[in-house]
Protein backbone atom coordinates (compact mmCIF):
# COMPACT_ATOMS: atom_id res chain seq x y z
CA UNK A 1 0.00 0.00 0.00
CA UNK A 2 2.87 2.38 0.78
CA UNK A 3 4.53 1.74 -2.57
CA UNK A 4 1.24 2.15 -4.45
CA UNK A 5 0.49 5.47 -2.74
CA UNK A 6 3.96 6.85 -3.48
CA UNK A 7 3.90 5.68 -7.10
CA UNK A 8 0.49 7.28 -7.54
CA UNK A 9 1.64 10.60 -6.13
CA UNK A 10 5.01 10.74 -7.92
CA UNK A 11 3.43 9.75 -11.25
CA UNK A 12 0.93 12.59 -10.83
CA UNK A 13 3.79 15.04 -10.22
CA UNK A 14 5.59 13.81 -13.35
CA UNK A 15 2.45 14.04 -15.47
CA UNK A 16 1.47 17.47 -14.11
CA UNK A 17 4.93 18.90 -14.70
CA UNK A 18 5.03 17.65 -18.28
CA UNK A 19 1.49 18.83 -19.01
CA UNK A 20 2.19 22.37 -17.75
CA UNK A 21 5.37 22.58 -19.85
CA UNK A 22 3.60 21.29 -22.96
CA UNK A 23 0.76 23.78 -22.56
CA UNK A 24 3.22 26.64 -22.15
CA UNK A 25 5.07 25.66 -25.33
CA UNK A 26 1.82 25.22 -27.25
CA UNK A 27 0.70 28.69 -26.23
CA UNK A 28 4.03 30.17 -27.32
CA UNK A 29 3.77 28.41 -30.72
CA UNK A 30 0.22 29.62 -31.31
CA UNK A 31 0.66 33.21 -30.19
CA UNK A 32 4.18 33.70 -31.70
CA UNK A 33 4.86 35.97 -28.71
CA UNK A 34 8.41 34.70 -28.36
CA UNK A 35 9.34 34.24 -32.04
CA UNK A 36 7.86 37.41 -33.61
CA UNK A 37 6.92 39.78 -30.77
CA UNK A 38 6.74 43.05 -32.80
CA UNK A 39 4.55 43.85 -35.84
CA UNK A 40 4.81 46.88 -38.15
CA UNK A 41 1.81 47.85 -40.30
CA UNK A 42 1.06 50.77 -42.58
CA UNK A 43 -2.00 52.73 -41.47
CA UNK A 44 -4.87 53.27 -43.88
CA UNK A 45 -5.55 56.90 -44.75
CA UNK A 46 -7.42 58.75 -42.02
CA UNK A 47 -6.31 56.48 -39.14
CA UNK A 48 -3.90 57.34 -36.35
CA UNK A 49 -1.71 54.92 -34.36
CA UNK A 50 -4.03 55.20 -31.36
CA UNK A 51 -7.27 54.77 -33.32
CA UNK A 52 -9.29 51.59 -33.90
CA UNK A 53 -8.08 49.04 -36.42
CA UNK A 54 -10.36 48.03 -39.29
CA UNK A 55 -11.58 44.47 -39.86
CA UNK A 56 -11.07 43.49 -36.21
CA UNK A 57 -7.36 44.38 -36.20
CA UNK A 58 -6.45 42.73 -39.51
CA UNK A 59 -5.12 45.41 -41.87
CA UNK A 60 -5.98 44.78 -45.52
CA UNK A 61 -3.86 47.68 -46.83
CA UNK A 62 -0.91 46.58 -48.93
CA UNK A 63 2.29 48.51 -48.39
CA UNK A 64 3.70 50.46 -51.29
CA UNK A 65 7.27 50.03 -52.45
CA UNK A 66 8.33 53.23 -50.72
CA UNK A 67 6.70 52.15 -47.45
CA UNK A 68 8.45 48.80 -47.61
CA UNK A 69 11.81 50.52 -48.15
CA UNK A 70 11.18 52.87 -45.21
CA UNK A 71 10.25 50.01 -42.89
CA UNK A 72 13.19 47.79 -43.86
CA UNK A 73 15.61 50.71 -43.47
CA UNK A 74 14.23 51.54 -40.00
CA UNK A 75 14.38 47.88 -38.92
CA UNK A 76 17.96 47.52 -40.13
CA UNK A 77 19.01 50.64 -38.22
CA UNK A 78 17.15 49.81 -35.03
CA UNK A 79 19.31 48.17 -32.30
CA UNK A 80 17.96 44.83 -31.13
CA UNK A 81 16.62 43.65 -34.50
CA UNK A 82 17.39 39.99 -35.12
CA UNK A 83 15.47 39.38 -38.36
CA UNK A 84 12.11 40.24 -39.89
CA UNK A 85 9.57 38.74 -42.26
CA UNK A 86 7.23 40.51 -44.69
CA UNK A 87 3.79 38.95 -44.18
CA UNK A 88 0.86 38.79 -46.58
CA UNK A 89 -2.50 37.48 -45.41
CA UNK A 90 -5.52 36.62 -47.57
CA UNK A 91 -8.82 34.76 -47.16
CA UNK A 92 -9.49 32.61 -50.23
CA UNK A 93 -12.33 30.36 -51.32
CA UNK A 94 -10.74 27.03 -52.21
CA UNK A 95 -12.38 23.96 -53.75
CA UNK A 96 -13.64 21.28 -51.39
CA UNK A 97 -13.96 23.64 -48.43
CA UNK A 98 -17.16 25.33 -47.29
CA UNK A 99 -15.44 28.16 -45.41
CA UNK A 100 -12.74 30.54 -46.49
CA UNK A 101 -9.13 29.52 -45.96
CA UNK A 102 -6.70 31.82 -44.17
CA UNK A 103 -3.66 31.97 -46.45
CA UNK A 104 -0.40 33.46 -45.13
CA UNK A 105 2.73 34.13 -47.18
CA UNK A 106 6.08 34.77 -45.45
CA UNK A 107 8.60 36.61 -47.61
CA UNK A 108 11.70 35.27 -45.89
CA UNK A 109 12.62 32.03 -44.18
CA UNK A 110 9.28 30.62 -42.95
CA UNK A 111 10.98 28.78 -40.08
CA UNK A 112 11.56 32.19 -38.46
CA UNK A 113 7.82 32.36 -37.81
CA UNK A 114 8.21 29.99 -34.85
CA UNK A 115 5.28 27.81 -35.93
CA UNK A 116 5.97 24.18 -34.99
CA UNK A 117 5.97 21.51 -37.68
CA UNK A 118 4.07 18.29 -37.03
CA UNK A 119 5.41 16.48 -40.08
CA UNK A 120 7.19 17.21 -43.33
CA UNK A 121 9.13 20.44 -43.96
CA UNK A 122 8.61 24.09 -44.74
CA UNK A 123 7.89 25.20 -48.32
CA UNK A 124 10.65 26.41 -50.61
CA UNK A 125 10.82 30.14 -51.30
CA UNK A 126 11.76 29.50 -54.93
CA UNK A 127 9.28 30.79 -57.52
CA UNK A 128 9.52 27.52 -59.43
CA UNK A 129 8.51 25.40 -56.42
CA UNK A 130 4.73 25.45 -55.90
CA UNK A 131 4.63 24.14 -52.32
CA UNK A 132 2.37 24.81 -49.36
CA UNK A 133 2.18 23.90 -45.69
CA UNK A 134 -1.22 23.40 -44.03
CA UNK A 135 -2.68 22.63 -40.61
CA UNK A 136 -4.28 19.35 -39.58
CA UNK A 137 -7.85 20.57 -40.09
CA UNK A 138 -7.11 21.32 -43.76
CA UNK A 139 -5.88 17.76 -44.27
CA UNK A 140 -8.95 16.38 -42.51
CA UNK A 141 -11.50 18.47 -44.43
CA UNK A 142 -9.95 17.93 -47.86
CA UNK A 143 -8.99 14.28 -47.36
CA UNK A 144 -5.39 14.98 -48.32
CA UNK A 145 -2.10 14.20 -46.60
CA UNK A 146 1.47 15.43 -46.60
CA UNK A 147 2.83 14.71 -50.08
CA UNK A 148 -0.52 15.11 -51.84
CA UNK A 149 -1.25 17.71 -54.51
CA UNK A 150 -3.99 20.32 -54.30
CA UNK A 151 -5.32 22.83 -56.82
CA UNK A 152 -5.63 26.47 -55.76
CA UNK A 153 -8.28 28.53 -57.56
CA UNK A 154 -9.20 32.19 -57.05
CA UNK A 155 -10.90 34.59 -59.45
CA UNK A 156 -10.14 32.41 -62.45
CA UNK A 157 -6.52 31.74 -61.49
CA UNK A 158 -5.42 28.16 -60.93
CA UNK A 159 -2.25 26.59 -59.60
CA UNK A 160 -1.54 23.03 -58.55
CA UNK A 161 0.62 22.89 -55.44
CA UNK A 162 2.15 20.11 -53.37
CA UNK A 163 1.56 19.81 -49.62
CA UNK A 164 5.02 19.38 -48.11
CA UNK A 165 4.31 19.79 -44.40
CA UNK A 166 1.79 20.04 -41.60
CA UNK A 167 1.94 22.70 -38.88
CA UNK A 168 0.58 22.94 -35.37
CA UNK A 169 -2.34 25.37 -35.63
CA UNK A 170 -5.22 23.98 -33.54
CA UNK A 171 -8.74 25.34 -33.65
CA UNK A 172 -11.64 25.50 -36.07
CA UNK A 173 -9.92 27.58 -38.78
CA UNK A 174 -8.40 26.08 -41.91
CA UNK A 175 -4.96 27.61 -42.55
CA UNK A 176 -2.38 27.45 -45.33
CA UNK A 177 1.16 28.84 -45.58
CA UNK A 178 3.00 29.42 -48.85
CA UNK A 179 5.60 31.65 -50.49
CA UNK A 180 4.70 35.10 -51.92
CA UNK A 181 5.53 33.82 -55.40
CA UNK A 182 3.04 30.96 -55.10
CA UNK A 183 0.38 33.30 -53.72
CA UNK A 184 0.91 35.68 -56.67
CA UNK A 185 -0.13 32.92 -59.09
CA UNK A 186 -3.69 32.95 -57.70
CA UNK A 187 -3.79 36.56 -56.42
CA UNK A 188 -1.48 38.75 -58.52
CA UNK A 189 -2.34 41.93 -56.61
CA UNK A 190 -1.32 40.67 -53.19
CA UNK A 191 1.58 42.35 -51.41
CA UNK A 192 3.08 42.65 -47.93
CA UNK A 193 0.68 44.01 -45.32
CA UNK A 194 2.95 43.95 -42.30
CA UNK A 195 6.43 43.11 -41.08
CA UNK A 196 6.90 40.66 -38.23
CA UNK A 197 10.09 41.31 -36.29
CA UNK A 198 12.19 38.94 -34.18
CA UNK A 199 14.36 40.53 -31.48
CA UNK A 200 17.78 39.80 -30.08
CA UNK A 201 17.78 37.96 -26.72
CA UNK A 202 17.36 40.34 -23.81
CA UNK A 203 15.65 43.08 -25.87
CA UNK A 204 12.49 44.53 -24.33
CA UNK A 205 9.68 44.33 -26.90
CA UNK A 206 7.77 47.39 -25.68
CA UNK A 207 10.85 49.60 -25.52
CA UNK A 208 11.84 48.43 -29.01
CA UNK A 209 8.35 49.20 -30.34
CA UNK A 210 8.41 52.69 -28.84
CA UNK A 211 11.79 53.47 -30.39
CA UNK A 212 10.72 52.10 -33.78
CA UNK A 213 7.48 54.09 -33.69
CA UNK A 214 9.43 57.28 -33.06
CA UNK A 215 11.69 56.49 -36.04
CA UNK A 216 8.86 55.71 -38.49
CA UNK A 217 6.37 58.38 -37.48
CA UNK A 218 2.57 58.39 -37.34
CA UNK A 219 2.02 56.66 -40.69
CA UNK A 220 2.74 53.24 -39.20
CA UNK A 221 1.23 51.19 -36.43
CA UNK A 222 3.72 49.37 -34.19
CA UNK A 223 2.32 46.69 -31.88
CA UNK A 224 3.70 44.03 -29.60
CA UNK A 225 2.44 40.49 -29.52
CA UNK A 226 2.34 39.70 -25.84
CA UNK A 227 -0.46 37.18 -26.16
CA UNK A 228 -3.49 36.78 -23.92
CA UNK A 229 -2.12 34.37 -21.35
CA UNK A 230 -5.04 34.52 -18.88
CA UNK A 231 -6.45 31.23 -20.10
CA UNK A 232 -3.02 29.61 -19.94
CA UNK A 233 -2.50 30.82 -16.38
CA UNK A 234 -5.91 29.47 -15.36
CA UNK A 235 -5.25 26.04 -16.89
CA UNK A 236 -1.72 25.73 -15.46
CA UNK A 237 -2.99 26.80 -12.03
CA UNK A 238 -5.70 24.15 -12.18
CA UNK A 239 -3.15 21.48 -13.13
CA UNK A 240 -0.86 22.56 -10.28
CA UNK A 241 -3.70 22.45 -7.73
CA UNK A 242 -4.79 18.98 -8.82
CA UNK A 243 -1.18 17.76 -8.64
CA UNK A 244 -0.77 19.13 -5.12
CA UNK A 245 -4.03 17.50 -4.01
CA UNK A 246 -2.91 14.14 -5.36
CA UNK A 247 0.41 14.52 -3.53
CA UNK A 248 -1.46 15.22 -0.29
CA UNK A 249 -3.62 12.14 -0.77
CA UNK A 250 -0.53 10.03 -1.43
CA UNK A 251 1.16 11.45 1.67
CA UNK A 252 -1.88 10.59 3.80
CA UNK A 253 -1.74 7.04 2.49
CA UNK A 254 1.91 6.79 3.55
CA UNK A 255 1.07 8.30 6.95
CA UNK A 256 -1.66 5.72 7.56
CA UNK A 257 0.56 2.78 6.64
CA UNK A 258 3.54 3.96 8.65
CA UNK A 259 1.36 4.70 11.68
CA UNK A 260 0.03 1.13 11.63
CA UNK A 261 3.54 -0.30 11.34
CA UNK A 262 4.81 1.81 14.23
CA UNK A 263 1.91 0.77 16.46
CA UNK A 264 2.66 -2.87 15.74
CA UNK A 265 6.35 -2.40 16.52
CA UNK A 266 5.94 -0.07 19.49
CA UNK A 267 7.44 -2.55 21.95
CA UNK A 268 10.43 -3.22 19.71
CA UNK A 269 11.10 0.51 19.45
CA UNK A 270 10.84 0.66 23.23
CA UNK A 271 13.51 -2.05 23.55
CA UNK A 272 15.81 -0.04 21.33
CA UNK A 273 15.20 3.04 23.44
CA UNK A 274 15.91 1.06 26.61
CA UNK A 275 19.36 0.08 25.37
CA UNK A 276 20.30 3.65 24.41
CA UNK A 277 18.59 4.74 21.17
CA UNK A 278 17.97 8.50 21.20
CA UNK A 279 14.79 10.17 19.84
CA UNK A 280 16.75 11.50 16.86
CA UNK A 281 17.98 8.03 16.03
CA UNK A 282 14.43 6.68 16.31
CA UNK A 283 13.19 9.39 13.96
CA UNK A 284 16.01 8.74 11.50
CA UNK A 285 15.45 4.96 11.58
CA UNK A 286 11.77 5.24 10.63
CA UNK A 287 12.20 8.00 8.06
CA UNK A 288 15.13 6.25 6.35
CA UNK A 289 13.25 2.96 6.14
CA UNK A 290 10.35 4.70 4.39
CA UNK A 291 12.63 6.93 2.32
CA UNK A 292 14.23 3.92 0.65
CA UNK A 293 10.78 2.69 -0.36
CA UNK A 294 10.00 6.19 -1.65
CA UNK A 295 13.15 6.20 -3.79
CA UNK A 296 12.25 2.89 -5.43
CA UNK A 297 8.65 4.03 -5.94
CA UNK A 298 9.85 7.32 -7.44
CA UNK A 299 12.03 5.50 -9.95
CA UNK A 300 9.01 3.43 -10.99
CA UNK A 301 6.69 6.46 -11.06
CA UNK A 302 8.75 8.60 -13.47
CA UNK A 303 8.32 6.36 -16.56
CA UNK A 304 4.70 5.80 -15.54
CA UNK A 305 4.03 9.55 -15.52
CA UNK A 306 5.85 10.04 -18.84
CA UNK A 307 3.81 7.26 -20.44
CA UNK A 308 0.62 8.88 -19.15
CA UNK A 309 1.75 12.27 -20.51
CA UNK A 310 2.47 10.79 -23.96
CA UNK A 311 -0.95 9.11 -23.97
CA UNK A 312 -3.10 12.04 -22.82
CA UNK A 313 -1.53 14.88 -24.85
CA UNK A 314 -2.31 13.44 -28.33
CA UNK A 315 -5.93 13.01 -27.25
CA UNK A 316 -6.07 16.66 -26.19
CA UNK A 317 -4.58 17.74 -29.54
CA UNK A 318 -7.06 15.57 -31.45
CA UNK A 319 -9.93 17.28 -29.60
CA UNK A 320 -8.52 20.63 -30.84
CA UNK A 321 -8.49 19.42 -34.49
CA UNK A 322 -4.72 19.16 -34.63
CA UNK A 323 -1.83 16.81 -34.53
CA UNK A 324 1.02 17.10 -32.09
CA UNK A 325 4.58 18.23 -32.87
CA UNK A 326 7.44 16.32 -31.24
CA UNK A 327 8.53 19.45 -29.36
CA UNK A 328 5.40 19.26 -27.20
CA UNK A 329 6.10 15.66 -26.18
CA UNK A 330 9.84 15.88 -25.49
CA UNK A 331 9.53 18.25 -22.53
CA UNK A 332 11.51 16.39 -19.85
CA UNK A 333 15.14 17.39 -19.36
CA UNK A 334 17.52 14.87 -17.72
CA UNK A 335 17.88 16.99 -14.58
CA UNK A 336 14.07 17.23 -14.35
CA UNK A 337 13.80 13.44 -14.38
CA UNK A 338 16.19 13.26 -11.42
CA UNK A 339 14.11 15.77 -9.46
CA UNK A 340 10.87 14.01 -10.37
CA UNK A 341 12.33 10.72 -9.14
CA UNK A 342 13.10 12.45 -5.84
CA UNK A 343 9.42 13.38 -5.55
CA UNK A 344 8.77 9.83 -4.32
CA UNK A 345 11.26 10.33 -1.50
CA UNK A 346 9.64 13.67 -0.63
CA UNK A 347 6.16 12.14 -0.44
CA UNK A 348 7.41 9.21 1.66
CA UNK A 349 9.33 11.38 4.12
CA UNK A 350 6.49 13.91 4.45
CA UNK A 351 3.98 11.14 5.13
CA UNK A 352 6.19 9.29 7.62
CA UNK A 353 7.37 12.33 9.53
CA UNK A 354 4.28 12.57 11.75
CA UNK A 355 4.23 8.94 12.96
CA UNK A 356 8.02 8.94 13.30
CA UNK A 357 7.88 12.04 15.51
CA UNK A 358 5.25 10.37 17.69
CA UNK A 359 7.43 7.28 18.06
CA UNK A 360 10.49 9.38 18.91
CA UNK A 361 8.61 11.26 21.65
CA UNK A 362 6.98 8.20 23.19
CA UNK A 363 8.29 7.38 26.65
CA UNK A 364 10.40 4.27 26.91
CA UNK A 365 8.35 2.77 29.76
CA UNK A 366 5.09 3.15 27.84
CA UNK A 367 6.62 1.63 24.69
CA UNK A 368 8.06 -1.34 26.62
CA UNK A 369 4.71 -2.10 28.23
CA UNK A 370 2.80 -1.65 24.99
CA UNK A 371 1.17 -4.62 23.33
CA UNK A 372 -0.81 -5.09 20.20
CA UNK A 373 -4.28 -6.46 20.70
CA UNK A 374 -6.32 -7.26 17.61
CA UNK A 375 -9.32 -4.96 17.40
CA UNK A 376 -8.25 -2.77 20.33
CA UNK A 377 -4.97 -1.29 19.10
CA UNK A 378 -2.12 -0.23 21.32
CA UNK A 379 -2.76 -0.69 25.02
CA UNK A 380 -0.96 -1.32 28.26
CA UNK A 381 -0.93 -5.01 29.18
CA UNK A 382 -2.99 -6.32 32.01
CA UNK A 383 -1.08 -6.83 35.23
CA UNK A 384 -0.49 -10.55 35.74
CA UNK A 385 0.04 -11.96 39.20
CA UNK A 386 3.52 -13.50 39.26
CA UNK A 387 4.02 -16.86 40.95
CA UNK A 388 5.05 -16.72 44.57
CA UNK A 389 8.69 -17.75 44.56
CA UNK A 390 10.52 -19.05 47.54
CA UNK A 391 11.98 -16.12 49.46
CA UNK A 392 15.66 -15.64 48.88
CA UNK A 393 18.03 -13.34 50.62
CA UNK A 394 19.04 -10.18 48.77
CA UNK A 395 22.64 -9.25 48.17
CA UNK A 396 24.65 -6.95 50.36
CA UNK A 397 23.37 -3.94 48.46
CA UNK A 398 20.20 -3.99 50.57
CA UNK A 399 16.45 -4.24 49.96
CA UNK A 400 16.03 -0.52 49.26
CA UNK A 401 18.05 -0.64 46.03
CA UNK A 402 15.89 0.76 43.19
CA UNK A 403 18.04 0.54 40.08
CA UNK A 404 21.68 -0.10 39.24
CA UNK A 405 22.54 1.13 35.71
CA UNK A 406 26.29 0.59 36.13
CA UNK A 407 25.99 -3.21 36.19
CA UNK A 408 27.58 -5.37 38.88
CA UNK A 409 31.20 -6.33 38.66
CA UNK A 410 30.45 -9.83 39.89
CA UNK A 411 28.15 -12.34 38.22
CA UNK A 412 24.50 -12.13 39.20
CA UNK A 413 23.25 -15.08 41.15
CA UNK A 414 20.15 -15.55 38.95
CA UNK A 415 22.05 -15.88 35.63
CA UNK A 416 25.04 -17.93 34.47
CA UNK A 417 28.30 -16.22 35.28
CA UNK A 418 29.70 -16.73 31.75
CA UNK A 419 26.65 -15.08 30.17
CA UNK A 420 26.77 -12.14 32.62
CA UNK A 421 30.50 -11.49 32.22
CA UNK A 422 30.51 -11.78 28.41
CA UNK A 423 27.71 -9.22 27.98
CA UNK A 424 28.82 -5.58 27.46
CA UNK A 425 27.96 -3.31 30.43
CA UNK A 426 25.65 -1.20 28.24
CA UNK A 427 23.42 -4.25 27.75
CA UNK A 428 23.24 -5.21 31.47
CA UNK A 429 20.66 -3.69 33.81
CA UNK A 430 20.08 -4.69 37.45
CA UNK A 431 16.68 -3.82 38.92
CA UNK A 432 14.73 -4.51 42.10
CA UNK A 433 11.18 -5.79 41.69
CA UNK A 434 8.74 -5.65 44.59
CA UNK A 435 5.87 -8.10 44.80
CA UNK A 436 2.81 -6.08 45.83
CA UNK A 437 1.07 -9.19 47.20
CA UNK A 438 3.57 -10.10 49.90
CA UNK A 439 5.90 -7.09 49.99
CA UNK A 440 9.00 -9.13 49.10
CA UNK A 441 11.62 -7.42 46.95
CA UNK A 442 13.64 -9.44 44.45
CA UNK A 443 16.80 -8.44 42.70
CA UNK A 444 16.62 -9.13 38.93
CA UNK A 445 19.13 -9.04 36.11
CA UNK A 446 18.18 -8.09 32.54
CA UNK A 447 20.53 -8.80 29.64
CA UNK A 448 20.07 -7.90 25.95
CA UNK A 449 21.99 -10.50 23.97
CA UNK A 450 22.12 -12.17 20.56
CA UNK A 451 20.21 -15.44 20.03
CA UNK A 452 23.32 -17.59 20.04
CA UNK A 453 24.17 -16.49 23.61
CA UNK A 454 20.91 -17.57 25.23
CA UNK A 455 21.22 -20.21 27.89
CA UNK A 456 20.07 -23.59 26.54
CA UNK A 457 17.70 -24.06 29.48
CA UNK A 458 15.88 -20.76 28.89
CA UNK A 459 12.14 -21.19 28.47
CA UNK A 460 9.85 -19.37 26.04
CA UNK A 461 6.20 -18.54 26.50
CA UNK A 462 4.18 -17.20 23.58
CA UNK A 463 0.78 -15.56 23.74
CA UNK A 464 -1.00 -14.74 20.46
CA UNK A 465 2.11 -15.42 18.39
CA UNK A 466 4.37 -12.94 20.26
CA UNK A 467 6.91 -13.94 22.88
CA UNK A 468 6.34 -12.17 26.20
CA UNK A 469 8.65 -11.94 29.15
CA UNK A 470 8.10 -13.51 32.53
CA UNK A 471 10.57 -14.18 35.30
CA UNK A 472 13.35 -16.41 33.99
CA UNK A 473 11.82 -16.28 30.47
CA UNK A 474 13.16 -15.11 27.13
CA UNK A 475 11.62 -12.35 25.00
CA UNK A 476 12.09 -12.44 21.22
CA UNK A 477 11.78 -9.26 19.16
CA UNK A 478 11.82 -8.40 15.45
CA UNK A 479 15.42 -7.28 15.33
CA UNK A 480 17.24 -10.45 16.33
CA UNK A 481 17.96 -9.47 19.99
CA UNK A 482 16.80 -11.42 23.04
CA UNK A 483 16.03 -10.17 26.55
CA UNK A 484 17.19 -12.67 29.18
CA UNK A 485 15.78 -11.91 32.63
CA UNK A 486 16.53 -13.67 35.88
CA UNK A 487 15.40 -12.90 39.43
CA UNK A 488 16.67 -14.15 42.76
Amino acid sequence: MTVAAIVFGAAAVTFGTGLATSLDRAFADISQASSLPVQVRALPPGLTPGGPSPHGGKFQVFMTASQQQAVTAALAAQPGTRHYLPVTGEDLNLPGLADQVSVTAYGGDPSWSGIALISGRWYSSSAAAAEVVVNTLFLTDTGTSVGSTYTLTSDGHRNTVRIVGGVFRPGNDVEMYLSPATLATVDPGAGPQQYAVALQPGTDAQAYANALSAALGNSYHISTNGGDDKNLIAVVTLVAMLTILIMIVAGLGVLNTVALQIRERAHDIGVFKAIGMTPRQTLAMIVCSVGLVGLVAGIVAVPTGIHLHHGVLPSMAHAANSGLPPSLLSVYAPWELVLLGAAGVLIAVAGALGPATWAARTRTAFALRAEWSTGRGLRAPERRQPPDPAPRSLSARGPNLRRDMTSARTPHTALPAALWNSTPPAFRVVTVRRDVSNGISRRCANIMTAPRRIAPTARRYRFGGRARARDDDVRADLYGLRLVQGCE
